[in-house]
């Protein structure tokens, strides 16, 4: 069966126009979610954080559902592809957990601005479908825009590069989200998106809690602290709202509408939100990653332009 959003002909521009924005509400989510991410970090076992972004985030899914009030039948709900799409999910954090705490920062950048590539060659093997010629152009700009973000970030000023060895992780992690977005269009597009990531994100959270128990169990991840102090728990509450409930939600529906392979460009975009977030904390930008940062929105709105103006090969 083919997979509908990687073979339509090219959406009309309003709808592609609100798909791009939709993608670019979820990279601002998902980037600021990262130092967001390392504070909380401070305090929670990262396998109980990775959990528990998922259960918090559960309520406000399945509140858009009911506020949603579609009338779509819940026919031809398959659980066991339901259980796949959520343990995709969780793979992708697993593998993104440790091969970011593995992986040589710059590496794993580089890595990660490579997510196009990944999704491209998956929507041709899964799909048959034809590499795009305008993300082939767009591509080696943001990729170079993110690793002129990643060096010239101030804590790696003289780092270099290297290998610290979880950069193939990383790749797993980019192969399983992949997987998810194009399979959960595949077999529950007809669910309507909201109910697509309500579904796929609550079996998500039960692999994740179910992992975490084991290593609990086997002496691997720390217990849950007694009390949490008021703002990490605001925070948690705000990157599970935003970086899970929503942005699932809105990337589910850009890949949707123009294809995993050109939505996947728009995360190239995370390590520039990433860094003003940094910056809105206390630690400002160097000049290189501003000039990163401009590098990479070029890449991203020659793109989005090309599919409004409908020259775009994206249009397949």
């Amino acid at each position: 069966m083919a997979h509908a959003a990687e073979h339509a002909a090219a959406p009309p521009p309003r709808r592609a126009a609100l798909a791009g924005g939709a993608l670019l509400l979820t990279t601002i989510f998902w980037g600021a979610m990262v130092p967001l991410t390392a504070l909380l970090l401070q305090y929670f076992d990262p396998w109980l954080l990775a959990g528990a972004r998922y259960v918090v985030a559960l309520p406000f899914l399945w509140l858009f559902v009911a506020l949603a009030r579609d009338r779509v039948s819940w026919r031809g709900l398959s659980f066991p592809r339901v259980a796949a799409l959520g343990a995709a999910m969780a793979l992708f954090s697993v593998f993104y957990t440790l091969g970011i705490a593995f992986s040589h920062p710059v590496t794993a950048s580089v890595i990660l601005m490579c997510g196009p590539i990944v999704a491209s060659i998956m929507a041709w093997f899964l799909f048959r479908t034809p590499l795009d010629r305008t993300l082939l152009l767009a591509l080696p700009v943001t990729v170079s825009g993110g690793i002129i973000v990643a060096v010239g970030a101030p804590s790696r000023a003289g780092g270099g590069m290297g290998f610290g060895g979880g950069e193939i992780l990383l790749v797993f992690a980019q192969v399983c989200w992949t997987w998810y977005s194009m399979r959960a269009q595949q077999w529950l597009a007809h669910l309507g998106q909201i109910r697509l990531s309500a579904l796929s994100s609550s079996a998500a959270g039960i692999w994740m809690i179910g992992l975490y128990l084991l290593l609990w169990a086997l002496g691997i991840a720390v217990a849950p602290p007694a009390c949490v102090p008021f703002d990490l728990a605001a925070i948690l509450i705000w990157i599970s709202l935003t970086g899970v409930a929503c942005a699932i939600v809105l990337w589910n529906f850009g890949a949707s509408v123009i294809g995993v392979p050109q939505a996947a460009l728009y995360l190239n975009l995370q390590p520039v939100v990433a860094a003003l977030t940094a910056a809105a904390l206390g630690s400002p930008p160097s000049l290189l990653q501003i000039l990163g940062g401009f590098i990479v929105m070029a890449g991203v709105l020659y793109v989005q332009i090309s599919r409004l103006r409908g020259t775009g090969v994206g249009a397949r």
